[in-house]
Protein backbone atom coordinates (compact mmCIF):
# COMPACT_ATOMS: atom_id res chain seq x y z
CA UNK A 1 0.00 0.00 0.00
CA UNK A 2 1.20 3.19 -0.54
CA UNK A 3 1.96 6.03 1.68
CA UNK A 4 0.29 9.25 1.21
CA UNK A 5 1.56 12.58 1.59
CA UNK A 6 -0.89 15.76 1.59
CA UNK A 7 0.67 18.61 -0.31
CA UNK A 8 -0.69 22.43 -0.37
CA UNK A 9 -0.65 23.61 -3.97
CA UNK A 10 -1.20 26.88 -3.05
CA UNK A 11 2.32 26.84 -1.11
CA UNK A 12 3.72 25.40 -4.13
CA UNK A 13 2.82 28.21 -6.62
CA UNK A 14 3.62 31.40 -3.95
CA UNK A 15 6.29 33.88 -4.38
CA UNK A 16 8.35 35.51 -1.53
CA UNK A 17 7.05 38.76 -1.07
CA UNK A 18 3.70 36.66 0.03
CA UNK A 19 4.79 34.24 1.99
CA UNK A 20 4.14 36.12 5.50
CA UNK A 21 0.59 36.70 4.46
CA UNK A 22 -0.05 32.81 3.67
CA UNK A 23 1.47 31.56 6.50
CA UNK A 24 -0.52 34.20 8.41
CA UNK A 25 -3.99 32.59 7.12
CA UNK A 26 -5.00 29.20 8.62
CA UNK A 27 -5.27 26.33 6.25
CA UNK A 28 -6.46 24.00 8.59
CA UNK A 29 -9.58 23.90 7.38
CA UNK A 30 -8.51 22.72 3.70
CA UNK A 31 -6.77 20.03 5.44
CA UNK A 32 -6.34 19.16 9.48
CA UNK A 33 -2.68 18.02 8.41
CA UNK A 34 -2.13 22.06 7.01
CA UNK A 35 -0.55 23.65 10.26
CA UNK A 36 1.95 26.22 10.19
CA UNK A 37 4.60 23.67 11.41
CA UNK A 38 3.32 21.49 8.55
CA UNK A 39 3.64 24.09 5.39
CA UNK A 40 6.78 25.15 6.68
CA UNK A 41 8.15 21.46 6.57
CA UNK A 42 6.68 21.50 3.00
CA UNK A 43 8.11 25.21 2.54
CA UNK A 44 11.52 24.42 3.25
CA UNK A 45 11.73 21.22 1.51
CA UNK A 46 10.58 22.93 -1.90
CA UNK A 47 12.77 26.20 -1.40
CA UNK A 48 15.51 23.48 -0.78
CA UNK A 49 15.34 21.88 -4.44
CA UNK A 50 16.34 25.57 -5.84
CA UNK A 51 20.12 24.67 -4.32
CA UNK A 52 22.71 22.99 -4.75
CA UNK A 53 21.72 19.78 -2.47
CA UNK A 54 18.55 18.94 -0.43
CA UNK A 55 19.34 17.93 3.13
CA UNK A 56 18.97 18.90 7.07
CA UNK A 57 21.21 21.77 6.76
CA UNK A 58 19.10 23.61 3.53
CA UNK A 59 16.05 22.57 5.42
CA UNK A 60 17.20 24.49 8.56
CA UNK A 61 18.40 27.46 6.21
CA UNK A 62 14.54 27.82 4.84
CA UNK A 63 13.26 27.65 8.08
CA UNK A 64 15.43 30.35 10.04
CA UNK A 65 14.11 32.76 6.29
CA UNK A 66 10.69 32.15 7.29
CA UNK A 67 11.33 32.97 11.22
CA UNK A 68 13.50 36.05 10.13
CA UNK A 69 10.11 36.82 7.80
CA UNK A 70 8.20 36.68 11.51
CA UNK A 71 6.62 33.57 10.91
CA UNK A 72 5.97 31.93 14.49
CA UNK A 73 6.19 28.00 14.37
CA UNK A 74 8.11 25.49 16.25
CA UNK A 75 11.38 24.99 14.40
CA UNK A 76 11.94 21.29 14.96
CA UNK A 77 8.80 20.46 14.20
CA UNK A 78 8.91 21.81 10.71
CA UNK A 79 12.11 20.36 10.58
CA UNK A 80 10.85 16.94 10.86
CA UNK A 81 7.84 17.49 8.56
CA UNK A 82 10.37 18.56 5.46
CA UNK A 83 12.45 15.72 6.65
CA UNK A 84 9.30 13.20 6.08
CA UNK A 85 8.48 14.86 2.82
CA UNK A 86 11.91 14.32 1.48
CA UNK A 87 11.96 10.82 2.60
CA UNK A 88 8.40 10.24 1.02
CA UNK A 89 9.62 11.84 -2.16
CA UNK A 90 12.39 9.56 -1.98
CA UNK A 91 9.51 6.44 -1.87
CA UNK A 92 8.85 5.75 -5.32
CA UNK A 93 5.44 3.72 -4.16
CA UNK A 94 4.44 7.46 -1.99
CA UNK A 95 1.41 9.01 -3.53
CA UNK A 96 0.87 12.50 -2.99
CA UNK A 97 -2.35 14.55 -2.89
CA UNK A 98 -2.28 18.13 -3.64
CA UNK A 99 -5.24 20.28 -2.51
Amino acid sequence: MASEFIVSAGLWQIDCSKLVSFFDHNHTGKHTNFTVEYLAGQYAYYASTSRDSVNKRTFKDELKFLKELGIVFDVNSALEHAIHFSKMLDNPSAKLIWL
